[in-house]
């Protein structure tokens, strides 16, 4: 009994040592450091840039991004340039959107082609026209080989993919008031991620790998800088609290 008691004041006493950590509000990074973390993420995203296909250096020198200041007080783009980055971003997602319903399509359709030619073979075959049913029999083969080979589901995946994190950007823009330089920055680095990755991990002949876990976790860490930057803009437009209280 004494041993249950115990146990069960240590469980009452982590938990309120839990609710207490989760109430506590995390201190925002200085303006210097938040700065700095953000800068070497649009550092890295611009060295990948110059290694990327000459179509997605195209793609993503259109998106155009601001420079960012230390000044307590956020800045806000205008109208004009939310309306440009909004249309820029519901391009890929529209065109993200196509592929997938292109490779979803081609994937159906070789399924059903293949189906259609290998009951085509049986009929033949019983009608004895062998020669007839070998040549479907063959051309069975050559279909279901290169569906094999080229990775049809594995790119209607991975469009829908890019599609979805396309759509919840654009969302996420048309909600966001105000549109500060901070984030439409944080917007526009995560569109030029999302060129990157179908220009570099598109999948292709015997390459069926659909990365997306990647990229979400590269899309996150865009906007945690970004967010983290926000904060310690806050931070400095809050008054200092006077430590007795």
């Amino acid at each position: 009994m004494c041993n249950r008691v115990g146990r069960l004041c240590l469980g009452v006493a982590l938990i309120a040592l839990v609710s207490r950590a989760n109430g506590q509000s995390v201190a925002p990074l200085p303006m210097s450091d938040s700065l700095a973390n953000f800068d070497a993420v649009q550092t890295n995203i611009g060295k990948r840039l110059l290694l990327a296909a000459p179509q997605v250096r195209l793609e993503a020198s259109q998106i155009r991004t601001f420079p960012v200041s230390a000044r307590a007080k956020p800045e806000s783009v205008s109208g004009g340039e939310k309306t440009v980055l909004l249309h820029q971003i519901a391009e890929f997602a529209n065109h993200a959107r196509s592929e997938e319903v292109l490779f979803t399509r081609l994937a159906i359709g070789f399924i059903a082609g293949a189906a259609f030619l290998a009951l085509i073979g049986a009929i033949l075959s019983f009608a004895r026209q062998h020669i007839a049913a070998g040549i479907a029999g063959l051309v069975v083969t050559a279909v279901i080989s290169f569906s094999n080979a080229y990775p049809l589901n594995a790119l209607s995946d991975f469009y829908r993919g890019l599609a979805g994190q396309a759509a919840a950007l654009q969302i996420d823009c048309e909600l966001r008031q105000p549109f500060t330089v901070d984030f439409y920055n944080s917007a526009a680095d995560q569109l030029k991620l999302l060129y990157l990755y179908e220009g570099s991990k598109r999948p292709s002949f015997a390459n069926y790998r659909v990365p997306m876990q990647n990229l979400t976790e590269e899309l996150q860490n865009v906007k945690t800088k970004s967010d983290a930057v926000e904060r310690a803009r806050a931070a400095m437009t809050q008054p200092a609290q006077d430590p007795r209280l």
